[in-house]
């Protein structure tokens, strides 16, 4: 099991999650110069992501980690200058995580490289960056909340709308169309929270 708190990382012995202080558990620095604290860690093909408030996203690769042994997994950084404003931002689709950053915009972790953008946000690729910053409060992005659908391949992002303090709108990102990704604006629903649930049809 992995916690944050602050810029450090925790972790317990591979025998008992809630053992943080035995031989094979221990903690790690996240780069605690950058960024406010740890946001959210996504596990994702055998490497632990992690985001900062204001900015820093980094990785820690488990895959080959042994927690029996005296040596300790190694904190890389992929990008300094992003970063996320809630703990609810980023999120896993299929082969990729996407994630809003602190401007609003949408960002696929595919798309960043060491230090380096290598591809335009999401948003701003298909010209909705401009929408956003119209009708989304910016400054209240702390309350935002994001799930993946998978049955309609749909990432809902709930977001406050302009002069708003809670979320009372829902920016949908369709994937059914990869090459071609569509957005819709729904602002029908106050969505303080949002999760899944399994009904009798599976």
């Amino acid at each position: 099991l992995w916690v944050a708190l602050g810029h450090r990382v925790y972790y317990s012995t591979a025998s008992n999650h809630e053992d943080f202080t035995s031989t094979g558990a221990g903690q790690l620095a996240v780069f605690p110069g950058a960024g406010t604290r740890i946001l959210q860690i996504l596990s994702f093909k055998g490497v632990l992501f992690i985001f900062k408030e204001d900015r820093g996203i980094f990785i820690i690769d488990t895959s080959q980690f042994d927690f029996t042994a005296s040596t300790v997994p190694q904190v890389l950084s992929i990008n300094q200058n992003l970063g996320i404003k809630s703990a609810h931002a980023a999120v896993q689709i299929d082969d990729d995580i996407i994630f809003m950053d602190v401007h609003g915009s949408l960002q696929l972790l595919s798309g960043i490289d060491n230090f380096n953008i290598t591809g335009a946000p999401l948003d701003r690729v298909h010209r909705i960056n401009e929408f956003i910053r119209d009708n989304v409060n910016i400054g209240q992005l702390a309350h935002s909340k994001s799930v993946f659908y998978p049955h309609k391949r749909e990432v809902h992002f709930a977001v406050p709308q302009s002069l708003q303090t809670h979320n009372t709108a829902r920016l949908v990102l369709d994937l059914n169309h990869p090459d071609n990704p569509r957005f819709r604006w729904s602002p029908r629903d106050v969505c303080e929270a949002l999760w899944l649930r399994t009904n009798s049809s599976g």
